[in-house]
């Protein structure tokens, strides 16, 4: 998790805690079952990390695992698709 946030930008490149900060105030009840849910079963869909070293898919489920204490996250790494 700590790898992640330090060797990986978020989409719009603000700043981790710039982008955790936005999604608690725009979605805090998203937040708020979301992390239920990860508390509750663990985090079942992976992180997916682009080769671009940003996060592609998963910033609610990043916040969730830091405020929950998770030290590791499943990842998929996202392969580039060149064009033809």
């Amino acid at each position: 998790m700590d790898f992640i946030l330090a060797h990986y930008q978020d989409g719009n490149e603000v700043g981790w805690e710039e982008e955790f900060r936005y999604l608690i105030v725009s979605h805090g009840r998203e937040i708020s079952e979301l992390m239920f849910q990860i508390r509750k079963d663990g985090i079942k869909e992976p992180i997916l990390l682009g080769p671009d070293r940003r996060i592609w898919d998963g910033h609610h489920r990043l916040l969730c695992a830091r405020v929950l204490g998770i030290k590791e996250v499943p990842v998929t790494m996202a392969a580039l698709v060149s064009e033809a």
